[in-house]
């Protein structure tokens, strides 16, 4: 039994770990491209949100590797969504200087990690379906 909790941890830390880069690695990415479109170093960009928002889009992902789905459909539908969403939240900052919050926007980040997490599960549901038929057919 302590070997099946231990493999257990191990590949939740793994996927912890996976879901933290994902989250570090489009926050970034979304930051170093409205430093480069607005022209100003990636240093007077970064602020205090910075950390929100990789937990934010870390959130579904360590959420499937609680799970431990390991499904990459599921991953890569994940990071699809994610990716596509934090272009669109990033893309006003990148084109205008200054402004302020966009509520709309703002509610919608916090809404978006489950969102994500329930795409990424919807793509479980064919195979699920395939081992419900009578007789494998």
């Amino acid at each position: 039994m302590a070997t099946s909790i231990g493999t257990y941890l191990r590949s939740v830390l793994n996927g912890l770990i996976g879901a933290t880069a994902i989250g570090l690695v489009v926050a970034t990415g979304c930051e170093i491209l409205v430093a480069n479109a607005i022209g100003k170093p990636f240093a007077e960009i970064l602020d205090g949100y910075t950390f929100a928002e990789v937990g934010l889009i870390a959130l579904p992902f360590a959420m499937l590797a609680i799970l431990r789905i390991t499904k990459i459909k599921c991953w890569v539908a994940g990071l699809v969504i994610t990716c596509g969403y934090w272009g669109l939240v990033y893309l006003p900052s990148a084109m205008q200087i200054g402004g302020g919050v966009n509520i709309g926007w703002a509610i919608t980040v916090g809404v978006m990690p489950f969102v994500t997490f329930m795409v990424s599960l919807i793509m479980l549901l064919p195979e699920a379906a395939e081992f419900d038929t009578p007789n494998g057919r």
